[in-house]
């Protein structure tokens, strides 16, 4: 885990926000319309991504993962053990 964005290399928040140049970026239409400009989605997008998870949450989210843990709202076992039989791919019969 990176303690900015920006220091993850396989993001697209580095193009997306003007600090590289970057013709494989595919811009959808959600960012295209932060703004009019390149320079208008970079700033609406930095802001975005800053300011979606409160440093709070960030410190709880690092403590979970550090820890193993899961994080987010209350979830019970029998949620979980529903959710868990989702995950099991069936084997194949040769």
């Amino acid at each position: 885990m990176v303690e900015k964005p920006k220091e993850y290399p396989w993001s697209s928040y580095r193009a997306k926000v003007g600090l590289v140049d970057s013709e494989a970026i595919d811009t959808d239409p959600c960012y295209q319309a932060l703004g009019r400009t390149q320079d208008e989605r970079a700033s609406s997008y930095r802001a975005w991504v800053c300011d979606a998870i409160s440093e709070g949450e960030w410190d709880q989210i690092r403590a979970a993962v550090l820890r193993g843990q899961l994080t987010g709202t209350y979830v019970s076992l029998s949620d979980l053990r529903n959710l868990q039989k989702s995950w099991i791919v069936p084997q194949l019969q040769i």
